[in-house]
Protein backbone atom coordinates (compact mmCIF):
# COMPACT_ATOMS: atom_id res chain seq x y z
CA UNK A 1 0.00 0.00 0.00
CA UNK A 2 1.27 3.25 -0.96
CA UNK A 3 0.95 5.98 1.48
CA UNK A 4 -0.96 8.09 -0.22
CA UNK A 5 -4.03 6.00 -0.15
CA UNK A 6 -6.07 7.02 2.93
CA UNK A 7 -3.89 9.96 2.94
CA UNK A 8 -7.09 12.41 2.96
CA UNK A 9 -8.22 10.53 6.17
CA UNK A 10 -7.11 12.87 8.78
CA UNK A 11 -9.56 15.98 8.30
CA UNK A 12 -12.16 13.48 7.70
CA UNK A 13 -11.07 11.30 11.33
CA UNK A 14 -10.70 14.67 13.43
CA UNK A 15 -14.35 16.26 11.62
CA UNK A 16 -15.91 13.50 13.55
CA UNK A 17 -14.91 14.87 16.95
CA UNK A 18 -15.94 18.36 16.40
CA UNK A 19 -12.19 19.61 15.20
CA UNK A 20 -12.71 21.06 11.59
CA UNK A 21 -11.61 24.49 9.92
CA UNK A 22 -12.77 26.94 10.86
CA UNK A 23 -13.74 29.37 7.85
CA UNK A 24 -12.42 30.01 4.63
CA UNK A 25 -8.93 31.81 5.37
CA UNK A 26 -8.16 27.90 6.40
CA UNK A 27 -7.71 28.97 9.82
CA UNK A 28 -8.03 25.88 11.92
CA UNK A 29 -9.94 25.50 15.73
CA UNK A 30 -7.59 24.30 17.78
CA UNK A 31 -7.57 22.57 21.30
CA UNK A 32 -7.16 18.77 22.87
CA UNK A 33 -8.35 16.13 22.29
CA UNK A 34 -10.12 14.02 24.82
CA UNK A 35 -8.56 10.58 26.12
CA UNK A 36 -10.61 8.31 23.91
CA UNK A 37 -10.35 10.75 20.77
CA UNK A 38 -6.21 10.23 21.12
CA UNK A 39 -6.59 6.80 21.44
CA UNK A 40 -9.15 6.04 18.93
CA UNK A 41 -6.25 7.94 17.01
CA UNK A 42 -3.05 6.56 17.93
CA UNK A 43 -4.60 3.05 16.89
CA UNK A 44 -5.70 4.32 13.43
CA UNK A 45 -2.61 5.57 12.68
CA UNK A 46 -0.96 2.63 14.30
CA UNK A 47 -2.62 0.19 11.72
CA UNK A 48 -1.79 2.69 8.64
CA UNK A 49 1.95 2.91 9.87
CA UNK A 50 2.07 -1.45 10.01
CA UNK A 51 0.45 -1.06 6.24
CA UNK A 52 2.53 1.62 4.77
CA UNK A 53 5.74 -0.31 6.09
CA UNK A 54 4.39 -3.78 5.38
CA UNK A 55 3.99 -2.37 1.96
CA UNK A 56 8.01 -1.36 1.25
CA UNK A 57 8.24 -4.81 2.28
CA UNK A 58 9.34 -3.97 5.91
CA UNK A 59 8.70 -5.78 9.15
CA UNK A 60 6.47 -3.67 11.28
CA UNK A 61 6.86 -5.37 15.03
CA UNK A 62 6.98 -2.68 16.77
CA UNK A 63 10.61 -3.39 18.54
CA UNK A 64 13.44 -0.83 18.41
CA UNK A 65 14.88 -2.80 15.40
CA UNK A 66 11.90 -1.63 13.19
CA UNK A 67 12.44 1.43 13.60
CA UNK A 68 15.78 1.23 11.10
CA UNK A 69 12.79 0.72 8.30
CA UNK A 70 12.00 4.27 9.18
CA UNK A 71 15.20 5.59 8.05
CA UNK A 72 15.57 3.22 5.20
CA UNK A 73 11.74 3.86 4.43
CA UNK A 74 12.51 8.06 4.45
CA UNK A 75 16.00 7.57 2.15
CA UNK A 76 14.25 5.49 -0.38
CA UNK A 77 11.20 7.22 -0.65
CA UNK A 78 10.76 10.65 1.22
CA UNK A 79 7.75 11.77 -0.44
CA UNK A 80 5.96 8.35 0.95
CA UNK A 81 7.33 9.38 4.19
CA UNK A 82 6.21 12.74 4.21
CA UNK A 83 2.58 11.91 3.04
CA UNK A 84 2.67 9.51 6.36
CA UNK A 85 4.50 11.42 8.34
CA UNK A 86 1.75 11.16 11.46
CA UNK A 87 1.96 7.59 11.32
CA UNK A 88 5.57 7.25 11.11
CA UNK A 89 5.39 9.15 14.10
CA UNK A 90 2.88 7.51 16.00
CA UNK A 91 4.77 4.03 14.71
CA UNK A 92 7.90 5.53 16.40
CA UNK A 93 6.31 6.32 19.67
CA UNK A 94 4.57 3.33 19.69
CA UNK A 95 8.00 1.45 19.49
CA UNK A 96 9.62 3.29 22.22
CA UNK A 97 6.97 2.93 24.16
CA UNK A 98 7.53 -1.11 24.43
CA UNK A 99 10.70 -0.06 26.54
CA UNK A 100 9.47 3.10 27.74
CA UNK A 101 6.18 3.10 28.62
CA UNK A 102 4.20 6.28 28.71
CA UNK A 103 0.97 8.08 27.17
CA UNK A 104 -0.13 10.20 24.17
CA UNK A 105 -1.67 13.77 24.08
CA UNK A 106 -3.05 15.02 20.55
CA UNK A 107 -4.21 18.06 20.14
CA UNK A 108 -4.52 20.28 16.81
CA UNK A 109 -2.58 23.23 16.70
CA UNK A 110 -2.71 26.44 14.10
CA UNK A 111 -0.36 24.11 12.06
CA UNK A 112 -2.26 20.86 12.22
CA UNK A 113 -2.01 17.59 14.46
CA UNK A 114 0.91 17.83 17.59
CA UNK A 115 1.88 14.65 19.08
CA UNK A 116 3.22 14.60 22.46
CA UNK A 117 4.28 11.46 24.22
CA UNK A 118 4.96 12.10 28.07
CA UNK A 119 6.92 8.69 29.84
CA UNK A 120 6.03 7.44 33.13
CA UNK A 121 9.22 8.84 34.53
CA UNK A 122 8.52 12.05 33.47
CA UNK A 123 10.05 12.68 29.79
CA UNK A 124 8.39 14.08 27.23
CA UNK A 125 8.92 14.05 23.30
CA UNK A 126 6.98 14.87 20.30
CA UNK A 127 7.62 11.89 18.01
CA UNK A 128 6.22 14.02 14.93
CA UNK A 129 8.77 16.77 15.03
CA UNK A 130 11.43 14.15 15.02
CA UNK A 131 10.00 12.29 12.13
CA UNK A 132 9.63 15.83 10.38
CA UNK A 133 13.14 16.46 11.11
CA UNK A 134 14.53 13.16 9.93
CA UNK A 135 12.45 13.92 6.61
CA UNK A 136 13.89 17.54 5.93
CA UNK A 137 17.60 17.73 7.58
CA UNK A 138 18.44 14.02 7.05
CA UNK A 139 20.51 10.84 8.20
CA UNK A 140 22.17 12.75 10.72
CA UNK A 141 18.68 13.23 12.45
CA UNK A 142 18.32 9.26 12.47
CA UNK A 143 15.08 7.65 13.94
CA UNK A 144 17.01 4.64 15.29
CA UNK A 145 19.79 6.22 17.42
CA UNK A 146 16.81 8.79 18.40
CA UNK A 147 14.61 5.85 19.71
CA UNK A 148 17.72 3.97 21.21
CA UNK A 149 18.62 6.80 22.96
CA UNK A 150 15.79 6.79 24.46
CA UNK A 151 14.82 3.37 25.87
CA UNK A 152 18.60 2.22 26.03
CA UNK A 153 18.40 3.40 30.07
CA UNK A 154 15.11 3.16 31.01
CA UNK A 155 14.90 -0.57 31.82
Amino acid sequence: MRAGVGIAVLPIFLAAFGITSCNRSKKRSTGSLTEAQTITLITHHRKLAVKLLNGHGLAADFSIGSIKGLDWMVDQDPEDARRGAEWLAVYLGEAIRTKNPGSWNARVGRSGLELELQFDNGGTVWPLQRVAKRITQGSENGLYGYALSLTEHSQ
